[in-house]
């Protein structure tokens, strides 16, 4: 099973990097025009966001206008092996984490398991909800915790028939990508 995520990995890194920084931005607005014209955005109160990677689906955007519009919006944050959950006010003061992922500074943390959405980041999805993260299990971990819809963002080039899995694995309910949005049922 290792070995067969691991050669998934490889194959979406490289789809990906093959895709200019133009074709990423290009790919990232459309993806976000549609979530921000969703139902799923507009009936939210409060979301769970990942702050992207250069390479991922950029949420900058979604985060601004979620508080925009007064929405709660929250952040993980890396805390030893574990993710913590903590509330954003804005985007000025996240700084560079484990990993080089952005997150809240300090030490805020928040208990609160209980969102309207949860977005997910994620390597590679198929049209069951099955998600392939980086490796380390972390997001499997706090999605395990938590309450809400699971909404992935990801490139059409991130989708594949088929997402080896495992007994700890937590599925999606939807995917957005830039071409269309997948429903995974429950």
């Amino acid at each position: 099973m290792k070995r067969e995520k691991d050669g998934l990995r490889k194959q979406i890194k490289e789809r990906l990097s093959r895709l200019s920084s133009e074709e990423l931005k290009a790919k990232s607005a459309a993806l976000e025009k549609r979530f921000l014209e969703s139902p799923e955005f507009n009936s939210s109160q409060s979301l769970l966001v990942y702050i992207s990677l250069p390479e991922e689906p950029e949420t900058r955007g979604i985060v601004k206008k979620s508080l925009e519009l007064k929405k709660k919006v929250y952040a993980p944050k890396l805390d030893g092996d574990y993710i913590c959950v903590c509330e954003l006010h804005g985007l000025d003061k996240l700084k560079p984490g484990h990993f080089g992922i952005y997150e809240p500074p300090g030490d805020a943390k928040c208990d609160l398991r209980e969102f309207d959405l949860v977005i997910v980041p994620g390597l590679a999805f198929d049209i069951h909800g099955n998600r392939l993260g980086r490796g380390g299990g972390f997001y499997d971990k706090l999605l395990s915790s938590l309450t809400g819809e699971f909404i992935a963002f990801a490139f059409d080039e991130q989708i594949v028939n088929r997402v080896p899995t495992l007994e700890h694995d937590v599925r999606v309910h939807k995917i957005f990508t830039d071409a269309r949005v997948i429903d995974c049922g429950r």
